[in-house]
């Protein structure tokens, strides 16, 4: 940086200054000071020469900044000034992707589109697949980011980690376009690749949705039964047990979700349809002690369950011979 400095401040300027303001500029990107480079830049921008490579690089500092709009801006502004640039492949896909993380995902996708357009045979058209598949999703362009996905996936080429999202965003969009052996198709391939993946819990869960909408409550329940079996200590937990114990209840066998139920129940801030669903299992039962006692507990918290709580309790409480509390309730 001094050097460069020094250089740049003689009269008259050096022959190659424009190529020392570069230079420096890179320095300055190097140690993080990020806006003297910035300035730098725009100077050989507003002068006649290195406007290709000042261009490149402010998109670039832009982006190492963290300023994800201003990169973008940058990106689109090289490809659309220098369209026969080697670079506007890797142009492109950057400004779509600094769009994808600012959850832009109309403007990711319109830079990705034009990437895969100008520039279809690119390594930067085949990175690019997965966030645009990701970015068509999240517009409810189901459809389309299942094959984009699903292209991907074909290659082979994606890490492991980005495997998973992958298998997981497109066995959703498959899901969202009612195609769920397909879905469960790629929740199955997601769950082979280990139990370490950090979708590896979200794919059981998932597996076990698209196996209940294609109509298998069976093999939806042995999934979630399978999950909460190896998967003691999961965040999604919780959710699992509230599915497993509605699943059991669909499929008439009321004995099989109270040991569900009941676990999801004794948990720090339990639903209260868990307590409502285990409630009635007792009552099916005709357990109709422990169903009053469920019944009057959610009924003595406020909510959408409590009108029907109290009066089931009423239920019953009559129904084991305790008249005086079945009146007290109803009253």
């Amino acid at each position: 940086v001094t050097a460069l400095t020094a250089l740049l401040a003689q009269k008259p300027p050096p022959a190659n200054a424009d190529q020392a303001r570069l230079l420096l500029s890179d320095a300055y990107t190097s140690l993080k000071q990020y806006d003297q480079a910035a300035v730098l830049l725009r100077q050989l921008l507003a002068g006649e020469g290195a406007r290709e490579e000042a261009l490149l690089r402010l998109a670039w500092t832009q982006y190492k900044s963290n300023d994800l709009a201003g990169a973008a801006t940058s990106f689109l502004e090289f490809a659309t000034r220098f369209p026969k640039s080697a670079q506007v492949p890797s142009a492109l896909y950057n400004a779509g992707l600094a769009h994808y993380q600012l959850k832009q995902y109309g403007p990711a996708v319109a830079a990705f589109e034009q990437l895969a357009k100008q520039a279809p045979k690119s390594p930067e058209a085949k990175t690019m697949r997965l966030c645009l598949g990701l970015s068509q999703r999240e517009l409810g362009q189901h459809a389309a980011a299942a094959k984009t996905l699903e292209a991907a996936l074909a290659d082979g080429q994606l890490a492991a980690a980005d495997q998973g999202t992958a298998l997981y965003a497109a066995g959703l969009a498959r899901a969202a376009t009612n195609e769920h052996a397909a879905a469960a198709k790629h929740f199955t391939a997601l769950l082979a690749l280990g139990a370490d993946h950090p979708m590896h819990d979200h794919g059981f869960l998932a597996l076990a949705r698209a196996q209940e909408q294609a109509g298998d409550l069976a093999a939806a329940s042995a999934t979630l039964a399978d999950f909460l079996a190896r998967n003691p200590k999961s965040a999604l937990r919780a959710s699992a047990l509230l599915t497993a114990g509605e699943y059991a209840w669909r499929q008439q066998a009321p004995a099989k979700a109270i040991p569900y139920l009941k676990e999801l129940v004794a948990l720090q801030d339990a639903p209260p349809a868990a307590a409502y669903r285990l409630a009635w299992c007792h009552y099916e039962l005709q357990d109709f002690a422990a169903a009053q006692t469920v019944f009057t507990q959610l009924g003595g918290q406020p909510g959408e369950f409590r009108a029907e709580a109290l009066y089931m309790a009423g239920r019953a409480a009559e129904q084991a011979g305790q008249v005086p509390a079945a009146l007290k309730l109803y009253e």
